[in-house]
């Protein structure tokens, strides 16, 4: 039985979802499962086992790009379709794509394009479990029991000719990787309302090299290439300090290998920061408007830092209150990250 995903749409939810796809094929394990997802987003399924084939999608579908991908997706036949998404769009696409048995939430008035009506869930479990209830809605559609077992993980997987290739390429941007490498992630996507203060970001930075050997700590910068010069300002300034923005430097894949060799993460709630989790590397989240208890990560090595104020969680893109505000961010002080730093023990 061949099924396809249509995957989630921002980086963070690729890698929350991964135990739901363990989950399908651990209970499944006769079902060949593909993953379509958007062609930005590809790399962060690379070498998941449970995946057969990773179908891209383009960033923008319009209605003739629609026909074509549809034509491309009905060559597969597929017999079942679970949408991790919560658009019309995807519902119709798949249909469109000859895809009858499809599981999703009833949302964005799809209903009627579903084969399995499942109602959104509007509780306060961790959103890993959003998934994973499409999962056991395809997986219960016999006799067939539901379990969740630890493996069930958000493990990413990278291979050694990997390593090799993004060590080569991080040497050619001067980064050395005998250091203990500290990876920031300073910016977020979906706003500037989860960013911390780039002020903080720039006390931390030599308070991190006070608490390990001076000469042996480098300070690499994460983001893509249109936050390539906000987070410059970071690093502006700091001289005799190692600091490397690699914003814009490095494919999302290089991007998740390089993170792979940091031996601490610092992160907004943002897709990095879920990267980091991914790996299990010792993690400080930064939380403001949104809610760590539905997005934060989950390995055992990660604190979350988070003051909830009056008006968190707002879940905007932006702080809505006078320019400066940005109390929830603000309440995070450069301390309490530094102390959180020495109770994980890095």
């Amino acid at each position: 039985m061949d099924i396809v995903i249509r995957s989630p749409n921002w980086i963070g939810d690729c890698v929350m979802c991964l135990p739901a796809i363990r989950a399908l094929k651990a209970n499944c394990p006769g079902v060949n499962i593909y993953i379509a997802a958007k062609q930005n987003l590809c790399p962060v399924y690379e070498n998941i086992t449970e995946i057969k084939e990773i179908i891209p999608l383009p960033e923008n579908i319009d209605f003739k790009s629609g026909f074509k991908i549809a034509g491309r997706l009905r060559e597969y036949r597929f017999d079942y379709g679970i949408l991790f998404t919560n658009s019309f769009h995807s519902a119709f696409l798949f249909r469109l794509a000859g895809i009858k048995k499809l599981i999703g939430y009833v949302k964005d008035l799809r209903g009627w394009l579903l084969y399995k009506k499942i109602k959104f869930p509007r509780d306060n479990r961790h959103h890993i479990y959003f998934y994973l209830g499409l999962a056991e809605a395809f997986i219960r559609r016999g006799s067939v029991s539901f379990c969740i077992r630890p493996e069930y993980s958000q493990q990413l997987i990278i291979t050694d000719h990997e390593k090799e290739q993004v060590s080569a390429a991080l040497g050619t941007l001067g980064v050395d990787l005998s250091n203990i490498l500290v990876g920031i992630s300073p910016s977020a996507a979906y706003g500037s309302a989860k960013e911390w203060l780039p002020e903080r970001f720039r006390e931390l930075i030599p308070r991190l090299r006070q608490e390990k050997s001076p000469d042996n700590v480098e300070i690499l910068l994460f983001g893509s290439a249109k936050e390539r010069e906000k987070i410059s300002k970071i690093a502006d300034g700091r001289e005799g300090i190692p600091i490397r923005n690699l914003a814009g430097q490095l494919s999302l894949r290089q991007t998740i290998v390089a993170i792979s060799f940091c031996r601490l993460f610092i992160s907004n709630d943002s897709g990095l920061m879920h990267i980091a989790s991914g790996f299990n590397l010792p993690l400080i989240a930064l939380f403001g408007p949104t809610r760590p208890h539905k997005t934060g990560p989950l390995n055992k090595n990660s604190r979350v830092l988070y003051h909830p104020v009056k008006c968190a969680p707002c879940l905007y893109r932006d702080c809505p209150l006078n320019q400066g505000n940005h109390a929830c961010m603000k309440a995070i002080t450069v301390d309490e990250v530094v102390e959180t730093i020495r109770q994980l023990k890095i």
